[in-house]
Parts: C-alpha cells; structure tokens; sequence
C-alpha cells in the first residue's frame, strides 16, 4: 500500500507526463513487490497444506479484500489495476506464479542507485518472513495503521520529488526541460508544491 499511496502522489504531481522517468519507477517498484508478494503467497500456500492453516490464510485473505475495498475509493484507476493485480495474483484460494511484466522504457539505462535500493528491501522482506517463522506470530496492523503508514511513505515520496524536480530548470536534462512545463503555464514545481501545502494543512486541522 505504501507503493500504491507513493505511485499516486508521483502522478499527481506530473498529470500530464504518463512517461515522466519518476511515474515508470514507481510503477517498476510496484510490479516487483506484486511479483515478490505473488511468489510469497504461492509458497505460503504450498508450506502450509494442512485444511486448518489453509483456512486460516484464506481467513486473512479476505480480511485484506474487506480493507482493500476502502482504500480503492482513494486511488485513480490505474493505481486501482495494480490493487486489482494484487488480489487476483495473491488473494484467491488458489494462488499460482503469476509474474507481472515490467513497465517498457524507450531507452533503458542500468541504474545501479535503483539496484542498490531494490536489493535492500527484498533482503527486509526475506528477514521479516524469518522473523516471524521464528517468533510464530505476527502482528496484524489495522486498517488504520496500514493507511497511516502508507500516508507518511506518500509524504516522503513527496518530498524525495521536490528535491529531485527543484524549481530551477536548469537542473533538469536538457531534454526535459521543456517538458516540465504544464499547459497552464504552471510548473512541475509548483504542482508539487500545491499538494504538499494541501496535505500539510490537512495534518494542522
């Protein structure tokens, strides 16, 4: 869900640029989560083939299906098709290897600063599994924490882009730069702005 939330203030702030490079990472970050989750759930299923564990999986299962149902009434439809992706892959009572393909660029360049980030959090996730095979219990966090969690990933993104997208076009490659300006006249910059000033005087209220 924290992907989903990042995703969504990333479109947010470029509207009319579908293929600006921030839009298609976050959308390459959440087709390997989905990927990793689908592989996770297919091997939970076959670890556990005991009827009383596969109930109780099914049980949380839809538990998850009944919070998805609130959060998809936040997000624009194509962050919905990856919450959708989700529970077709991941939530049924039949879980296959169902391996999402990721988003085409024109041109690929190796980023070996995204390898570095990505290699950390499927190493995170690897050890949360083990911690809790070790512990035999996890907490499940509420629907309320989860959105929590997910609102101050969306804040970091937030911020992480107006660094990354300052005001000064000159920081931007030459390529770009004409294409950080919206139709109204406005900026990149300034949208991004806009939407921070937003949730920040929604968290003061």
């Amino acid at each position: 869900m924290n992907l989903l939330y990042s995703l969504k203030i990333i479109q947010d702030c470029f509207p009319t640029q579908p293929d600006h490079p921030a839009i298609i990472m976050g959308k390459k970050k959440l087709t390997l989560q989905l990927n990793i989750s689908n592989s996770i759930h297919f091997d939970l299923e076959r670890t556990h083939m005991n009827q009383q564990a596969l109930q109780c999986i099914q049980k949380e299962r839809n538990n998850v299906i009944g919070m998805f149902r609130t959060f998809e009434k936040e997000l624009h439809p194509e962050q919905q098709w990856f919450l959708r992706m989700y529970k077709e892959n991941n939530l049924s009572q039949s879980v296959n290897i169902k391996q999402l393909p990721f988003a085409q660029t024109q041109e690929f360049t190796f980023n070996e600063n995204l390898l570095n980030q990505l290699i950390p959090q499927v190493e995170q996730i690897d050890q949360q599994i083990q911690n809790v095979k070790q512990a035999k219990y996890y907490h499940v966090p509420s629907e309320q924490e989860i959105k929590k969690n997910a609102e101050q990933f969306q804040a970091m993104t937030l911020t992480k882009v107006l660094l990354s997208y300052p005001k000064n076009s000159n920081s931007l490659p030459p390529n770009s730069r004409g294409s950080q300006m919206q139709p109204n006249g406005g900026n990149t910059f300034q949208s991004c702005q806009n939407i921070a000033n937003t949730n920040a005087n929604k968290r003061t209220n």
